[in-house]
C-alpha cells in the first residue's frame, strides 16, 4: 500500500481531540450520560433526600394532540414518589455548568404540563436536572427545583 492510500486509512494522531464538539459524538456522549443516570437511581434519590420514601422509576412520552393542548414530550425519568411528589428528570450532559436557557425553560415547562394533562395526575412536579457540572447561574436556573451532578450519582 502506498503512503497516500495508508494515511487514508488511518486516521492520525489527533483524530479523536478533532472529533470534538462533532454533532455524533456530542449524541453520542448524551446518550451514554443518560444510560449512566439510569443505571444510578438509587444515588439519584439519595441525592435528593428521598431514598427513604417508596417510589417507581420510569421514562415517559407521548404524542402531540394541538386539539387537547399537548405538545408531544419524552420525559428521560420519572421518579414518582408515595408522598405525592413527582420528580421530572431532565438528563443533559454538558462538559461544564448547564446553562438553562428559555427555549429549555419552556421545553421543560411543556413536558410537566403535558404529562399533568395526559396522565391527570395531582402530584406536585419537581423539575430536576441531572447533569454532570452543576447548573449555571441564569435567568432560568430558579425554575429547577433539584439539581443532581455526577458526584451524586457516584457517591
Amino acid at each position: 500500500m502506498n503512503r497516500e492510500m495508508q494515511n487514508l486509512c488511518l486516521p492520525d494522531e489527533h483524530y479523536w481531540s478533532n472529533q470534538i464538539n462533532m454533532p455524533q459524538v456530542n449524541a453520542w456522549c448524551g446518550l451514554a450520560f443518560e444510560r449512566v443516570c439510569l443505571e444510578h437511581v438509587a444515588q439519584m434519590k439519595q441525592a435528593l433526600g428521598i431514598s427513604g420514601i417508596l417510589s417507581e422509576a420510569y421514562s415517559w412520552a407521548c404524542k402531540e394532540n394541538p386539539a387537547n393542548g399537548i405538545y408531544g414530550s419524552q420525559i428521560d425519568l420519572l421518579i414518582v414518589r408515595k408522598d405525592q411528589v413527582i420528580n421530572l428528570c431532565e438528563m443533559k450532559y454538558s462538559g461544564k455548568k448547564y446553562t438553562i436557557t428559555a427555549k429549555g425553560d419552556e421545553e421543560i415547562q411543556k413536558k410537566i404540563s403535558d404529562f399533568l394533562t395526559v396522565t391527570g395526575v395531582h402530584h406536585a412536579v419537581h423539575a430536576t436536572l441531572v447533569t454532570p457540572y452543576g447548573i449555571a447561574e441564569g435567568s432560568y436556573a430558579g425554575n429547577i427545583q433539584n439539581v443532581i451532578t455526577i458526584d451524586d450519582l457516584f457517591s
